[in-house]
């Protein structure tokens, strides 16, 4: 853990002119407002997959869903043992419904 968690998050912007980062810092502003201003409830959705393998995430995820409840509306998908098997349409469907 970071002894100095950072304010924004910081990434890549698809820009290679003034005049494009300036069009995406806008963008980038009127979308996170509208976050604080509670426009964009659909964005307040998560899927969280688990699958079986070396490092069992399935405590970790019940953690940040216990953590994100009740403002958040989590799916959680896990597959292992003593759970189904993963079926790809269930998952697709968590992940283009903008979960």
């Amino acid at each position: 853990m970071s002894l100095y968690p950072p304010e924004i998050g910081v990434g890549r912007w698809p820009a290679s002119t003034a005049q494009h980062v300036a069009i995406v810092a806008r963008k980038s502003v009127r979308y996170e407002l509208g976050l604080l201003a509670g426009e964009k409830p659909e964005r307040r959705r998560l899927a969280l997959l688990a699958v079986q393998g070396w490092v069992d995430s399935r405590r970790l995820l019940d953690g940040v869903t216990c953590d994100l409840a009740p403002r958040w509306q989590v799916t959680k998908m896990y597959y292992s043992h003593g759970y189904p098997e993963p079926v790809a349409a269930p998952i697709r469907q968590a992940f283009s419904s903008k979960a």
